[in-house]
């Protein structure tokens, strides 16, 4: 919900119309999220720009990431692939449904830097396996902007130095909306809001934050992690 609102006023005579489409606890089930991609869809055009943000569980099965829907239940070897929102479906969503040019992934979830790693990994973020995977940025196009590098939990809480309580992940992308315009032209484009975000997440997760008030003992290590093959471009206004 902050991610949405800010980023409604962030986006305010940039583009021509600004449409947000929610999945919110009990909707955010498997089966409505696929309705809800078909539906979007069929209203996005190539002249558009689509941002698909998750805030929710993620894990990863065999180097291939795996977003948990809200009415997922745990089972046998398999149940990811049979209940969840698997990284087929993600490249599918991007790939071949949403036809905007341009489009920005941004996943609040533990282990989504697996979308993105390239090899196989251990849940430890050691290398497992040489066996190649696919990059979803590289599969779609699409630039990947993730809180966790693969087999990393996703942290959240309340944030060090204020009274916001949000993920680590979400809590810096907002902070990227106010305080990433490196060139003071305005605008955040998105290798500035990726850069923001990969600095920022860390020093949260350790209960450092740059403006801070005070600090927080450490957490566990996180850190965001960033895929793109496209060109830059401005993603919104700097907010105020």
């Amino acid at each position: 919900m902050a991610f949405a609102d800010s980023m409604k006023k962030a986006t305010a005579g940039l583009y021509g119309e600004v449409r947000v489409t929610l999945a919110l606890d009990r909707d955010a089930t498997r089966d409505n999220l696929h309705r809800l991609v078909d539906k979007v869809a069929m209203e996005v055009h190539p002249r558009d720009t689509f941002i698909l943000f998750a805030a929710a569980h993620g894990a990863a099965e065999n180097a291939w990431f795996y977003l948990i829907p809200q009415d997922y239940q745990n089972g046998p070897p398999g149940t990811l692939a049979e209940r969840a929102i698997g990284q087929d479906d993600l490249q599918d969503w991007l790939a071949n449904r949403i036809k905007a040019r341009k489009a920005i992934v941004l996943l609040d979830t533990c282990e989504s830097g697996a979308l993105i790693a390239g090899h196989r990994r251990s849940r430890i973020d050691s290398v497992a396996s040489e066996a190649g995977v696919g990059r979803l940025h590289e599969a779609t196009g699409r630039p990947v902007l993730t809180a966790t590098a693969s087999g990393q939990a996703a942290g959240e809480g309340v944030i060090a130095g204020s009274r916001e309580g949000h993920g680590f992940f979400t809590w810096a992308v907002l902070d990227a909306l106010r305080h990433s315009d490196t060139n003071g032209n305005g605008l955040i484009e998105l290798s500035e809001l990726a850069a923001h975000v990969q600095t920022v997440v860390p020093k949260v997760a350790a209960g450092i934050v740059v403006r801070a008030a005070s600090a927080v003992p450490a957490t566990d290590k996180q850190t965001a992690r960033f895929g793109s093959r496209g060109e830059d471009f401005a993603v919104a206004h700097r907010l105020q």
